[in-house]
């Protein structure tokens, strides 16, 4: 019988937690990832409130309010893992999660920083992100973090991002190859 989302991933946090600082071996990492994929994909079609809540759950726990920065670390790693391994469906609605958060970090008194980890795990993470306009709100939110958040300034590697991304105009590359793409399923379609 297949493993409850829940209990993936309660299995994969105590996993965690035992490592402490040395981390798990990629190999007991990359087990209890694809145990969490699999679950959260199975419980996508039966249990989407299941699904819902603990792709809820991993997002606060890559938080700052996680103070066990180790066990924070190794969730980075599952965020990472997650972006690569499900669904474009499932996974549009676990960005869309982080994305609410950054929002509560720029709606929230300039020195609020509670999401700063998910900012950078999403940054690091872009190129994984299936969906344009994710990828377009993500970039436009930390541009308005950075800009009106002291503390998302002088985070080097979201800066980056922002600045790679506007310097290769990956907006524009975007748009053309949407277009390419629709143009040959047009083509494909007759």
């Amino acid at each position: 019988t297949p493993v409850s989302p829940d209990a993936a991933v309660d299995e994969f946090l105590a996993a965690a937690a035992a490592a402490g600082e040395s981390g798990l071996s990629e190999e007991r990492f990359r087990q209890f990832a694809a145990a969490i994929t699999a679950s959260i994909s199975q419980s996508y079609s039966t249990s989407p409130q299941t699904e819902q809540s603990v792709l809820g759950l991993i997002v606060e726990l890559a938080g700052e309010q996680n103070a066990n920065t180790p066990l924070r670390d190794e969730v980075h790693r599952l965020v990472g893992r997650l972006m690569a391994d499900l669904a474009p469906e499932i996974q549009y609605q676990f960005v869309t999660f982080c994305l609410r958060r950054l929002n509560e970090d720029l709606l929230g008194s300039r020195d609020t920083r509670a999401w700063r980890p998910v900012a950078y795990v999403l940054a690091a993470n872009y190129s994984l992100i299936k969906a344009r306009e994710l990828r377009r709100d993500l970039i436009e939110k930390l541009g308005l973090l950075v800009k009106e958040n002291p503390c998302y300034k002088n985070d080097f590697f979201i800066e980056d991002l922002l600045e790679i991304h506007k310097r290769m105009r990956l907006e524009h590359l975007e748009e053309l190859k949407e277009m390419l793409e629709s143009g040959q399923s047009g083509t494909k379609k007759s």
